[in-house]
């Protein structure tokens, strides 16, 4: 899991991203809007914008590969 967690926040820094880290061992009590957000989907780490849940780490490379991702971010195009 440090894994995935460390490629989402890399993924996000290349796209100039901003991210709020929440982490569940230290802010327990957010688990609940997690587990709502994300219709109970309880893997980490997890990616929401604007409480709106996007995916997991797979979900978010599948994004990415498929050119999604930055539409998805509203990440402006860089061609």
């Amino acid at each position: 899991m440090k894994t995935d967690i460390s490629r989402v926040k890399q993924l996000l820094q290349i796209k100039k991203v901003d991210y709020e880290e929440i982490d569940l061992a230290v802010e327990p009590r957010r688990r609940s809007e997690m587990l709502l957000a994300s219709d109970g989907v309880s893997s980490l780490p997890q990616l929401h914008l604007n409480n709106k849940y996007l995916g997991d780490w797979d979900t978010l490379q599948d994004m990415e590969d498929f050119g999604e991702l930055d539409t998805a971010l509203k990440v402006p195009n860089s061609a």
